[in-house]
């Protein structure tokens, strides 16, 4: 059984979604930071079953948002936790602009098939995105992959319907942004939502390698605002490569300390 075949949102129906207050807030968050890096589309992290696995036993956060970096991979997140809403976050203008793009695709495709048409088509065009792990062929077997959200009509649907009525949202932003974090955990407040689940990819290393222990503290301080006892956060490190990649790691600890969380695991 594929993880989303009992895929049922809890407001599935587009008017039972009712729009979140002053989204104006998130939107001034956005800022170009002149950083354009190819994006991943599709991630090149392994143990990915594991999280949709960890992701799909664990309970999820009444009125559960989504907040992660990165690209596509947080779309399977999403699903597999029902999310009532998401932040998709990067410093990149690239992964902005995706996102964007992404979005226009989605709402207007009949199908996931369309959609999946739609980006290939999109990738012909604009061949700056394609990596090897992100080619035709690959974006094509999303549409067979346990657990991708391009696997299951529902899920597909679900993403489709947050787009439909504002609920996912996209900033340029930066990871040790406290300030902004800390206006994030103010909306969220307001509209009476948890930060669910957060994913991080393997920002931190980046961070570490680039930055040192000074942008681990930052990003410490910053992320810690908008999460609870109950957030999972998914990472990626490659203190823990494999011979199938560097892997996803799901931990449930808070406050989130980045560096001790490389060694701890649900």
């Amino acid at each position: 059984m594929s993880f989303c075949s009992n895929f049922v949102c809890d407001k599935s129906c587009d008017s039972e979604l009712g729009l979140f207050h002053d989204t104006h807030v998130l939107k001034s968050l956005d800022c170009d930071f002149g950083i354009s890096t190819k994006p991943y589309i599709l991630s090149n992290e392994s143990r990915r079953e594991n999280t949709l696995q960890t992701l799909q036993k664990t309970q999820a956060a009444a009125n559960g948002l989504h907040i992660g970096f990165s690209c596509w991979e947080n779309y399977d997140f999403i699903a597999a936790r029902k999310s009532c809403g998401a932040i998709l976050s990067d410093i990149s203008t690239s992964v902005y602009e995706l996102h964007e793009a992404v979005k226009e695709m989605i709402l207007a495709s009949k199908d996931r098939s369309e959609f999946v048409e739609r980006f290939i088509v999109f990738l012909e065009k604009h061949p700056e995105y394609e990596r090897e792990n992100s080619c035709a062929e690959s974006i094509r077997s999303e549409l067979q992959r346990n657990g991708s959200w391009l696997s299951e009509d529902a899920a597909f649907s679900a993403i489709q319907s947050l787009y439909r009525n504002g609920r996912i949202f996209h900033l340029r932003m930066n990871l040790c942004d406290r300030e902004g974090f800390e206006v994030i955990s103010k909306w969220m407040q307001q509209n009476g939502l948890a930060c669910d689940t957060f994913y991080l990819s393997n920002i931190p290393d980046w961070l570490m390698e680039n930055q040192g222990l000074d942008a681990m503290r930052r990003v410490k301080m910053a992320i810690n605002r908008v999460l609870n006892r109950d957030t999972l956060v998914i990472h990626a490190s490659e203190h823990f490569r494999e011979d199938t990649g560097m892997p996803q790691r799901v931990c449930r600890e808070f406050p989130y300390d980045p560096v001790a969380a490389f060694h701890k695991e649900l």
